[in-house]
């Protein structure tokens, strides 16, 4: 049986600026989701349904 090597393209060095940006971009999605999910459940009215914990 032969083996066969194949290179691997996968994997690629981020720099600490991307890595930074990414780290960001993550933060700022958990914010918005976090906050979203605070409103829904505070009780707020949204087209006449009341949030769970009201």
């Amino acid at each position: 049986m032969k083996t066969i090597e194949i290179a691997s393209d996968s994997y690629v060095k981020v720099s600490i600026r991307e890595k930074i940006g990414y780290g960001f971009g993550d933060l700022a999605s958990n914010l918005s989701f976090g906050f979203v999910s605070l409103f829904l459940l505070s009780g707020q009215k949204i087209d006449g349904h009341i949030g769970l914990l009201a």
